[in-house]
């Protein structure tokens, strides 16, 4: 995915990988830090947190009911 848009958009992406063990923490830590990402895949039942994370809700207007595969 992060290669796809690198490459349509000529942008740098940076990629990183946390273990699962960790990734909860992390996301927390950087939060208070003001250190997060622009992009982040979550496992769905951290959304419950996402006050805590410091995330914002995705744009309804985003959202298509029929996704195309690719």
């Amino acid at each position: 995915m992060a290669n796809k848009f690198k490459k349509k958009h000529d942008v740098n992406i940076s990629v990183i990988q946390l273990d699962p063990s960790e990734i909860k923490a992390e996301i927390l830590l950087s939060a208070e830090d003001g250190g997060l990402p622009d992009i982040i895949i979550i496992p769905s039942d951290f959304l419950g947190m996402h006050n805590l994370m410091k995330l914002y809700p995705i744009p309804q207007r985003w959202y298509r009911e029929n996704l195309l595969q690719q």
